[in-house]
């Protein structure tokens, strides 16, 4: 039996104004023992000299990538979205600027999805949280985000109703997916929450054990944004839940209005008068809940 070659990984790197740790990025993608890879490295108009930076970098140690300097801003999720239309491989990877990663990362989740069929679509690890300085917060990103999870892998739907806990920088996803469930909502603020439920109900999800995985809290990491913007929070994960609970069957509708039903209460608590585009949902979550 002829052995079929590795798949062609597409790995996109995305920057805003992180050049001073964008060396510790491109080493970890350099530095992999998996073979092939391409790389799609996105500025999104960073104000300091993150391009000169990224450039010089490329530069010195030869790289073969397509480097994109976005005009404007334009955010995480349409960066991503670029880079997927970019990108020309069987699998698709996404990585921050400052945060880095082992040798064998791409290994581990290559060799995880030859171990099962196509009905799984993506594959992710848990991930050790460090500072700016690269000193340890974490080693466990689940208890950090999710300490009630009990489900990693499979049919993980249900779980992650709950909230979240796929951190981004440790997944690798079958692009064929995005052709079924399609990209990222450009209208959310919980964009890859959004897209893991998309993905996970309608596949299921792989799990890896790795523990060379590095996300990095910064100002403007993922989580840092989330905390900035405070009272939206729950309204974020409310727009989440909401835009999915005309998929779920009657018992699942009955669990998630009470998720939203929370929410909702979070967020009149925290900024202390009524929001009157989620109050109209939560009837209308209500109402349909009732009636079945």
């Amino acid at each position: 039996m002829v052995n079929e070659p590795n798949p062609l990984i597409s790995v996109c790197i995305i920057n805003y104004n992180q050049g001073r740790f964008f060396a510790d990025a491109l080493n970890s993608y350099l530095s992999q023992n998996y073979n092939p890879l391409e790389l799609i490295v996105i500025d999104d108009c960073s104000t300091d000299n993150s391009v000169e930076i990224i450039n010089n970098l490329l530069k010195e140690k030869n790289v073969k990538a397509n480097f994109i300097v976005n005009p404007v801003n334009c955010g995480i999720c349409k960066n991503m979205n670029l880079a997927i239309s970019l990108s020309k491989g069987k699998y698709f990877s996404v990585v921050a600027s400052d945060d880095y990663f082992g040798p064998t990362r791409y290994e581990k989740l290559i060799n995880a999805s030859k171990q099962v069929d196509e009905s799984y679509k993506l594959f992710y690890s848990n991930c050790n949280m460090v500072d700016v300085a690269g000193k340890l917060i974490t080693t466990n990103f689940f208890n950090y985000c999710r300490p009630d999870l009990s489900i990693k892998e499979g049919d993980i739907f249900h779980e992650l109703l709950k909230g979240n806990f796929i951190p981004s920088i440790a997944l690798l996803i079958r692009k064929d997916v995005f052709n079924d469930v399609g990209l990222f909502d450009e209208s959310l603020h919980l964009e890859d929450f959004d897209m893991w439920l998309r993905i996970a109900n309608r596949y299921k999800i792989g799990y890896v054990e790795d523990d060379e995985v590095f996300y990095r809290q910064v100002n403007n990491s993922w989580l840092r944004i989330l905390q900035k913007r405070g009272s939206n929070y729950y309204k974020d994960h409310f727009n989440v839940l909401y835009k999915h609970f005309s998929f779920l069957n009657h018992k699942e509708k009955k669990d998630v209005f009470l998720m939203l039903y929370n929410l909702f209460k979070a967020h009149i608590k925290r900024n202390r008068k009524i929001d009157w585009g989620l109050s109209k949902k939560i009837i209308i979550v209500f109402l349909k809940t009732i009636i079945y």
